[in-house]
């Protein structure tokens, strides 16, 4: 017995209801949708009363099960987001390429296209995925932004805010710099610039082929399967340092960032002869080519294929692939 009450068409007066609960069939999204509907009914006549707040409650036992029929990620896990990533509604839809109120929306009930539930509940439940993102599009948020939401993303992965990365730090550090300053020498387009994503795959394809040709590395550096990987794990702080002491220039371009050297010419007194002829035939091969088809030559790799979303990547899997797939059009 619910002591409510509320007005009662029938009997044209308030009246006190009950709430009942039946299996029911709606119309949804032109799709029929069963669902447990709740129905308030007068404890007078016995007609069904209207009560704003079982109305609500029905429209969202709609919407839940239609989440449910089509796999669509839950209100109560769109919302959880913020929370457990620790980043505001508005800088999570902007990491997420959408407009800036369109999380906002999803959180007060909008239902998500099936697109944007697919990227919502991937990162909702993958945390790797979650930090490539935030890795990527670190620049259209605030610092502060950024950085208390990479702790959190790190915590729940239980790895510390920083890692080591080189074995030999100063030394391995201005050396993979140095692959990222010839990378972007001999990989860029007509202009000199490359996109960021790009410029991480040229610098991935020069470790692993170095490896493939010699079993051992060019960098040392640690690469982890992410969404926009293979990436080193600190080549984005690497990125930063060098535009920050104007060695090279970010340039934006829609939802990407270009990068280009100040200097005509890129450092080589790290890099042995061999490493940096490499360097060029990569960039040769790929400096004409969308920014799309390196990271899906890169991503039908063994390395790529093998590992977990967020594993560290045994640069010995990239010996165990043919030739052709490791090469691709590259002459060696």
């Amino acid at each position: 017995m619910n002591n409510n009450a509320t007005f009662c068409e029938n009997c044209r007066q308030d009246v006190s209801y009950s709430v009942t609960k039946k299996a029911t069939v709606s119309s949804f999204k032109g799709e029929d949708v069963e669902f447990e509907e709740t129905a308030a009914l007068c404890n007078q006549c016995g007609s069904a009363v209207f009560v704003g707040d079982i109305m609500d409650s029905n429209l969202k036992a709609l919407y839940d099960a239609y989440r449910v029929k089509h796999g669509i990620i839950s209100l109560e896990q769109i919302c959880e987001m913020p929370v457990k990533y620790s980043i505001g509604k508005r800088p999570l839809s902007l990491l997420f390429g959408w407009g800036e109120l369109t999380f906002t929306r999803y959180c007060d009930g909008d239902m998500p296209t099936k697109q944007y539930a697919d990227t919502l509940a991937r990162a909702y439940n993958d945390p790797a995925y979650y930090l490539s993102i935030l890795e990527d599009k670190k620049d259209i948020i605030k610092p502060l932004t950024y950085k208390k939401s990479k702790s959190a993303v790190l915590k729940i992965m239980g790895r510390p805010d920083s890692e080591p990365v080189f074995a030999d730090a100063v030394e391995s550090v201005e050396k993979y710099k140095q692959i990222i300053l010839n990378c972007i020498k001999y990989g860029a387009d007509t202009d000199g610039k490359v996109t960021k994503t790009k410029l991480a795959k040229l610098v991935y394809l020069s470790d692993f082929i170095w490896y493939f040709l010699n079993l051992s590395p060019m960098s040392g550096m640690a690469y982890r399967k992410l969404a926009y990987g293979p990436v080193s794990d600190l080549y984005f702080r690497a990125i930063d340092e060098l535009e920050e002491n104007g060695t090279i220039i970010r340039e934006p371009k829609g939802k990407a960032f270009l990068y280009f050297l100040v200097e005509k010419e890129a450092p080589t007194n790290r890099l042995s002869p061999d490493e940096v002829n490499l360097i060029e035939k990569i960039g040769d091969t790929w400096r004409s080519k969308p920014t799309d088809d390196i990271v899906n030559f890169t991503h039908e790799q063994l390395p790529w294929q093998t590992c977990k979303d967020g594993e560290v990547i045994p640069y010995s899997l990239i010996t165990k692939e043919e030739p052709e797939r490791v090469y691709g059009a590259m002459r060696i």
